[in-house]
Formats: structure tokens, C-alpha cells, sequence
């Protein structure tokens, strides 16, 4: 996984207030499990993103998978 990338996941853990994540797998798209106090969610992230909306749609993406665990 590039530098780049978890970057990326680290600051998307500080901005859902993850308690922290693990990388699940990784081959084209790169799996990982945020953990929370309620539960943990996936998220797939692509390891080679084709444009630049990909780290908003990935937060965004996010948002939607924690809102579905709180249910």
C-alpha cells in the first residue's frame, strides 16, 4: 500500500473518530476495518483511485456504512 493511501485512511479514522483500523486485505482495492466502541465497519478503498473526487466519495462511503451499523 502507498504512503499516500494510509495517509488517507488515517485521517478519515480521525474524522469518523475511529478508535483505530486494521488492513484486512489488499490486492487492487485495499480492505480495512475501522473499529468503534459500538462495533467495527469495512471500507474498501482503491489502491489506484481514478480521479480526484475519490477521497470525498470514500468519506462519504463511509458515512453511509456507520449509519447503517447504528440502526
Amino acid at each position: 500500500m502507498q504512503p499516500r493511501l494510509y495517509r488517507q485512511i488515517d485521517s478519515l479514522a480521525d474524522w469518523l473518530g475511529a478508535d483505530g483500523w486494521t488492513l484486512v486485505r489488499q490486492n487492487r482495492h485495499a480492505v480495512v476495518e475501522f473499529q468503534f466502541p459500538a462495533g467495527s465497519v469495512r471500507q474498501v478503498f482503491s489502491c489506484t483511485p481514478s480521479d480526484v473526487n475519490a477521497s470525498r466519495a470514500s468519506r462519504a462511503s463511509a458515512m453511509r456504512e456507520m449509519r447503517r451499523a447504528a440502526i
